[in-house]
């Protein structure tokens, strides 16, 4: 049974991470300000990089960070890690096929994602070592 101190510090992370994300999401957006392709007719602005694939990564990925972390099961694991993979690249694929964003946006919200999410699963371990420490 996991204690309620490490349910709110998993829940506060997840919720900075999903947050977080968005933030950093709009912040590159400002940056690179690079235009999509043209769909429908219409000029899309500020595609890259593309938003849904870096936040499905964000989600799906640290959600299932979370569950690998306290559910040992070895029958969970596979199927998990497959489906967080298989959403992923059905979001990144979906957006290059209906043609909304160029392959290099859904790459670039890959490598952004998961930057994002590696660096906070290495924050939260660091912090979960630091409390073991202290207390």
């Amino acid at each position: 049974m996991l204690h309620s101190k490490e349910r709110r510090l998993d829940l506060t992370f997840l919720v900075w991470v999903v947050v977080g994300a968005e933030l950093l999401d709009e912040i590159l957006r400002a940056v690179f300000h690079r235009p999509g392709p043209v769909a429908a007719g219409v000029q899309l602005f500020n595609t890259f990089p593309s938003e849904e694939t870096l936040i499905s990564l964000t989600v799906c990925g640290f959600s299932a960070f979370l569950l690998l972390r306290y559910y040992h099961f070895r029958y969970i694991r596979v199927p998990l890690i497959l489906g967080v993979i298989l959403i992923c690249l059905a979001v990144g694929v979906s957006r290059i096929y209906f043609g909304v964003q160029y392959p290099s946006d859904v790459f670039a919200g890959y490598v952004f994602g998961g930057a994002w999410v590696s660096l906070h699963v290495m924050l939260l371990e660091i912090l979960r070592k630091l409390r073991t420490v202290g207390d």
